[in-house]
């Protein structure tokens, strides 16, 4: 696989979790899987652009973590607590949606 490839998978992953009913750690289970691949290949090409693209999948995958910790948490009785749980879920997937754009987008600039 070369970089277009892996920020093809990258992306199809994503695309399939975001479609799922329920976005938890069985969706999100594919695209920790592409962006674990695509991290090996960055490493594997090194350079600057390797090495950046290995940092910026390393913390989406982070990123999706810690949005796969909002989910896991129960959702608060009280309406006000219940809108800022659901604000805190929407914020932390987008922020690991946005991150994963810029991984890919460097894994994009690796040349083979």
């Amino acid at each position: 696989m070369n970089a277009e490839d892996h920020a093809a998978a990258i992306v199809d992953a994503v695309d399939a979790a975001i479609a799922a009913p329920k976005i938890d750690r069985d969706a999100t289970a594919a695209v920790h899987a592409a962006l674990a691949r695509a991290r090996t290949f960055a490493v594997g090409t090194g350079g600057a652009d390797g090495e950046q693209a290995a940092i910026e999948l390393d913390y989406a995958d982070v990123l999706y973590k810690a949005y796969e910790r909002t989910t896991g948490t129960a959702q608060p009785d009280a309406p006000e607590r219940r809108i800022q749980h659901i604000s805190r879920q929407v914020l932390a997937l987008s922020r690991a949606v946005s991150q994963t754009n810029e991984a890919v987008l460097t894994l994009g600039r690796i040349t083979n």
